[in-house]
C-alpha cells in the first residue's frame, strides 16, 4: 500500500526569463514503511518535489494521494473489469460489485486511466483506485489533497511533516527546545495535560539521544547535530505517517551523519512512519533507502529497488551519476564524467532531456520525450527500453 502517490504532478514558476519547469510530470509512490530516496544534480526539483507534495507550494497541475487504504478485491473476470473501467461513464456491474461491498457510486461517477494498469474512480468527493495485481483487480480508498484549500489541508499537516535541511534557520533562536516542541501539540491539540506533554516531549528526545534538560536550552546552547535532533523531534511529535527529510543531515559532519542516520531508523521503526529522503550524497541514501528515484532537470528518470538500482543503473544519467561519486582512492580518477551543461528548466528540450549529453542518443532521442515504463524490474524513462522486460 502507498501511503502517498503522484500522479502526472508539475510544478512551474513564473520568472522574467520565462516559466521554469522544477517539477514536470512526476509519477511515484511511497509505500507504508519505506524510505525512498531520491538523488540528483543540485536544481533538479528535488526539494520542490518534496513540497509540493506536502502542499507547501500549490502544484500547477497533477494529483497527489494520500493515505491508501484497501478496501476490497473486485470479483470480475480481470480482463472484462478492466473493460470496463476503460469505457466511459460507469459500467453497471461495476456498479453492483462495489454495492455488494457496501460502496455506492452516484450517477456523476467518473473514470480516468491513470496508467497502464491503474484507474481512478472521482465520486463526489470520495476518491477510489483501482489497480490491477498479478490476476486480479483491487480497490483503495485515497484522499484526494491536491485541490483541498488550506483550512482543509491544516487538518491533515499532522500526518505529513518535513525536517528542513539547515537546522539554523529552521529554529527561532528567541524559543527553547520546549517552546519549539510544545507549539505544534498545541495546535493540533495532541495532549490533553500539561504532565502527558511533558512525558511526550521527553520520550521524543530519548528517541534522538537527548535529555529532558535539553527542553530548556536555546539553540545558540546547541550543537550543529542536536539542533538537527530537535527538528526532527519536532516533526516526529505529531506521529506522521509520512516525513520529507530535505537534506537533514548536509550541514553535518560524517560522524554525526552516521549518528542521525541510526537515530533515523530507531524512530522509524517506533513510530511507524514513512520517510522520503531528498539529498544529493549518493552513499548516504544507499545506506538508508529502500528504494531509490534518480532525477533529472524535473522528471525522475528512474525507480526501482535501491540495491537493484546501484547494481545495475539502466538509465544513462544514473550510470553517469554513479560514476562521479568520488571514491576513497588518490590514484583513481572519476571515469567518463558527464559533458555539456544542465539544460534550463525555463527552455528544455523538446524530446528527452538528458539527450544532449546522453553517449547512447539515438534520433528519437531528440523528438519525443520517453515514456517512464517498467524495465529490468524498474520503471525507466529512456528510449533504450521500449518494451517490458524482467
Amino acid at each position: 500500500m502507498n501511503i502517498v502517490e503522484t500522479q502526472n504532478l508539475k510544478k512551474f514558476f513564473q520568472s522574467k526569463k520565462g516559466t521554469v519547469k522544477a517539477v514536470n510530470d512526476v509519477s511515484l509512490e511511497v509505500i507504508k514503511g519505506e524510505t525512498l530516496g531520491i538523488v540528483g544534480e543540485s536544481g533538479c526539483g528535488k526539494t520542490t518535489l518534496g513540497r509540493t507534495i506536502l502542499k507547501l507550494i500549490k502544484p500547477t497541475s497533477g494529483k497527489i494521494y494520500f493515505d491508501e487504504k484497501p478496501l476490497f478485491d473486485l470479483k470480475l473476470n480481470p480482463t472484462k473489469a478492466k473493460g470496463m473501467l476503460e469505457d466511459d461513464g460507469i459500467d453497471p456491474k461495476l456498479r453492483k460489485s462495489f454495492k455488494m461491498n457496501k460502496y455506492e457510486l452516484s450517477t456523476n461517477a467518473r473514470v480516468s486511466k491513470t496508467d497502464p494498469n491503474s484507474w481512478r474512480i472521482d465520486d463526489d468527493g470520495a476518491t477510489y483506485l483501482v489497480k490491477g495485481e498479478e490476476n486480479s483487480l483491487k480497490v483503495y480508498s485515497v484522499m484526494d489533497i491536491t485541490d483541498i484549500d488550506e483550512k482543509e489541508m491544516r487538518k491533515h499537516r499532522k500526518k505529513m511533516n518535513i525536517v528542513f535541511q539547515d537546522p539554523v534557520s529552521a529554529l527561532n533562536p528567541q524559543m527553547t527546545v520546549y517552546d519549539h516542541l510544545n507549539r505544534p501539540l498545541v495546535i493540533h491539540k495532541m495532549v490533553s495535560s500539561e504532565d502527558e506533554k511533558l512525558r511526550k516531549m521527553v520520550d521524543i528526545l530519548n528517541t534522538m539521544g537527548l535529555k529532558a534538560e535539553h527542553l530548556i536550552r536555546y539553540p545558540h546552547e546547541l550543537s550543529g547535530g542536536q539542533k538537527q535532533r530537535v527538528c526532527i523531534a519536532r516533526a516526529l511529535c505529531l506521529e506522521p505517517d509520512f516525513l520529507v527529510l530535505d537534506e537533514p543531515t548536509s550541514a553535518l559532519d560524517v560522524s554525526v551523519q552516521s549518528k542521525i542516520l541510526k537515530l533515523l531508523d530507531r524512530a522509524k521503526e517506533k513510530f511507524d512512519v514513512s520517510y522520503m529522503f531528498i539529498s544529493h550524497n549518493i552513499n548516504l541514501v544507499r545506506a538508508i533507502s529502500d528504494r531509490l528515484g534518480v532525477m533529472y532537470l524535473g522528471k525522475v528518470v528512474e525507480i526501482g529497488e535501491t540495491s537493484d538500482v546501484f547494481q545495475d543503473p539502466k538509465h544513462p544519467y544514473t550510470q553517469a551519476l554513479f560514476r562521479s561519486v568520488p571514491q576513497p582512492d588518490p590514484d583513481k580518477k572519476v571515469e567518463d564524467p558527464l559533458s555539456g551543461q544542465v539544460p534550463s528548466p525555463v527552455d528544455p528540450p523538446e524530446g528527452c532531456s538528458f539527450a544532449d549529453r546522453c553517449p547512447d542518443k539515438m534520433g528519437i532521442c531528440e523528438r519525443k520525450d520517453p515514456d517512464f515504463r517498467e524495465a529490468y524490474g524498474r520503471r525507466v524513462a529512456c528510449h533504450l527500453y521500449k518494451k517490458k522486460k524482467s
